[in-house]
């Protein structure tokens, strides 16, 4: 079965994302980060269509890694920051199927990523792309109704993911980066909308399993 994320239009995405202000405070929450723990080198995973990218110091962070598994969109990220971050490199990845192949980074980053694919999978993977003492930043998403649905849209190629997601706990996730050697530093909550917030979770690697 196609993976759904291959048949969303880039601008159908965007206005969604933009519409109900997720779009908004991921842009917010990915500066932070960046601010926060100034990395050498970053892997974004799940990157869409690059939100955020902007914020990224080329003085500071002189390598970055942008992984998606829509074509489309990793063109965009291409067509927006291709010359503005000299060491962009763009990987076309399932992350659910594919090994990642990059080289380990100070800062993973990950948001609303979890919830598509399955974390047991996906958690050994940022491990290995983290250099002992890197930073794993995972934003989650949390519904405040009782049934977990995509936020209303407009946009049936959003309404189809849906029967993709599964909300997972911090709590599922703090013991999958624990025994991989994780320590978790900092955890908050952010409202978006009246239906939904955000939870924001580090993690840094450690030499310990």
């Amino acid at each position: 079965m196609s993976n759904p994320w291959l048949s969303i239009p880039f601008n159908e995405y965007e206005d969604h994302m933009r519409t109900n202000g997720q779009l908004q405070i991921l842009n917010i929450i990915f500066k932070g980060t960046l601010e926060n723990y100034t990395p050498k080198s970053l892997a974004l995973l799940g990157c869409a269509t690059g939100n955020g990218l902007e914020h990224v110091d080329s003085k500071v962070t002189d390598q970055v890694h942008a992984v998606d598994i829509n074509e489309d969109y990793l063109a965009m990220v291409k067509k927006r920051y291709g010359t503005c971050i000299p060491n962009l490199y763009i990987l076309k990845k399932d992350l659910g199927e594919d090994v990642l192949a990059i080289d380990p980074v100070n800062l993973v980053f990950a948001a609303l990523v979890l919830e598509y694919v399955r974390p047991e999978i996906l958690v050994p993977k940022i491990a290995d792309v983290l250099q002992t003492g890197g930073k794993a930043v995972i934003v989650l998403q949390k519904s405040s109704m009782d049934s977990q649905t995509i936020t209303k849209t407009r946009y049936s190629s959003i309404r189809r993911l849906g029967q993709n997601l599964s909300e997972v706990s911090p709590q599922c996730i703090d013991r999958l980066f624990s025994q991989q050697g994780f320590v978790k530093l900092a955890q908050e909550r952010r409202v978006v909308n009246i239906d939904k917030l955000f939870i924001i979770i580090c993690y840094e690697k450690t030499n310990i399993l």
